[in-house]
């Protein structure tokens, strides 16, 4: 049974410092042992090096919509270690942790979200490299990252995503790393990368109740949502997949293809009859394969770096309105294309600019497609002053009529220390990309500390 809580959180003006105040006491001893240790450049070929860094890092978050409360004070631990040997082998080992000190200051959120998201301990990085020459070779835990783009995972398909948060964190975050056999073997300007993925997992989202739950798309009390459906591990259900890539004439140019399982399980549909009349829907969310094929573009020019990306996936499933279709789902293949330009503006600003674009190629009818087809994403450094202060702003705009804005204002204290506060702040129609967000709209602010050292 939980100790009495605080149920508004302008009673509690003084909670939020704790996870700051846990940052800069930790903080100041490491910084004194990231500067005193030696540096590992010079090392001789005849032991081990081991070389660590590690973020500490103290987010808070208010809501601006009613309930005007606190909706995050979290605390997160990251640490990473390398150790590489005179020879070609390294082992690389991550972990990351975070407690979230909201669920227990209020009693806002029912049980289920408080479990996901009150507090939770990965290994995030586990895995050996081999490399000689040529050719390296990674085997274990570990994310592979495919695509540029900012805002949207288009060719970044190879590992699961974690939405609980929406989009929001940053994408290093938000990737969920998988335990696999990763291989390049590189040639002057050009790489082949591929991968074998045993390790067969979903995207996650944030359970009902949750501030960024999706919004169910079924009446309440009428849909019955079963347990999700996961392949089996065989070795006919590893994914795999492909990259090329090269650098010519100023071009950097990719080519990739992937076959697997879509990330996000797809909710088949069966219909049984109420006792005393009536009908329950039943949605069993589970596995299903899909083949993407796409590539990646990009030269800079001048103060500009031009950017493409685009992604074809073979046999996608969507849910249907159609009568016909039974089990509420219906195959079709999605066309998924991304342009863009990255500026270098004056007193070192800088802007991103992205337009995306996804269309179900051929009959779409009674379909509904992807969410947030069509967007304009900006992302830009604003402003800076003294080398300290910034001011940056992240702004998207859906062709439905909804749009998801972020300013930030940053200081950094030491190369180290630093701290950013914003807003996250939603609009739209209830059904759209950003729109269904339109009252979790958001103060945040988060203080961080980052260190590394290294030894022999």
């Amino acid at each position: 049974m939980k100790e009495k809580k605080c149920r508004h959180w302008n009673a509690l003006p003084f909670r939020p410092v704790v996870g700051f105040t846990a940052v800069l006491v930790l903080g100041g001893p490491m910084m004194k042992t990231a500067r005193a240790a030696p540096d590992s450049s010079g090392v001789d070929g005849g032991g081990w090096t081991i070389e660590w860094d590690g973020t500490l890092r103290g987010e808070v978050a208010l809501r601006t919509d009613p309930p005007r409360a606190l909706s995050k004070e979290r605390n997160l631990v990251q640490l990473r270690t390398v150790a590489a040997g005179a020879g070609p082998i390294a082992v690389t080992v991550a972990v990351r942790g975070f407690y979230d000190a909201a669920y227990d200051l209020t009693d806002r959120y029912p049980k289920e979200v408080e479990h996901a998201l009150g507090s939770e301990g990965t290994l995030r990085e586990a895995f050996l490299e081999w490399s000689r020459e040529a050719l390296s070779i990674r085997v274990g835990k570990q994310q592979v990252v495919w695509g540029e783009a900012f805002g949207r995972f288009l060719t970044d398909i190879v590992v699961p995503k974690d939405l609980r948060e929406f989009i929001l964190p940053d994408f290093e975050y938000i990737r969920i790393p998988l335990w696999m056999l990763e291989g390049t073997w590189t040639r002057g300007d050009a790489a082949i990368q591929a991968v074998l993925v045993p390790d067969l997992k979903y995207s996650v989202f944030a359970p009902q109740g949750a501030d960024f739950a999706p919004r169910p798309e079924g009446p309440a009390g009428q849909t019955i949502v079963d347990a999700t459906r996961k392949p089996s591990r065989t070795w006919r259900n590893i994914e795999s997949g492909i990259r090329f890539s090269c650098l010519r004439s100023g071009w950097d140019v990719s080519a990739l293809a992937f076959r697997g399982f879509d990330d996000l399980p797809v909710s088949f549909r069966r219909i049984d009859s109420a006792p005393g009349g009536g009908s329950i829907v039943h949605m069993t969310p589970g596995p299903v394969r899909l083949t993407t094929v796409g590539g990646t573009v990009s030269k800079g020019r001048g103060r500009a770096i031009y950017r493409g990306e685009l992604a074809y996936d073979f046999g996608r499933w969507f849910p249907s309105t159609r009568p016909a279709e039974e089990d509420g789902v219906a195959r079709a293949d999605l066309l998924g294309v991304i342009a863009g330009v990255d500026l270098a503006l004056p007193r070192r600003s800088t802007l991103g600019i992205q337009i995306l674009h996804q269309e179900v190629i051929g009959s779409s009818a009674g379909l509904k497609g992807p969410a947030g087809p069509t967007a304009l994403l900006l992302r830009g450094m604003l402003w800076e002053a003294r080398g300290r202060w910034s001011a940056g702003l992240e702004a998207h705009f859906g062709l439905d009529g909804d749009s998801m804005i972020r300013p930030r204002i940053g200081y950094r204290f030491t190369n180290g220390l630093q701290a950013e506060a914003g807003f996250d702040l939603f609009a739209g129609p209830p059904d759209s990309f950003y729109g269904q967000f339109s009252e979790e709209g958001r103060f945040d602010m988060e203080i961080s500390y980052r260190f590394s050292a290294g030894f022999r």
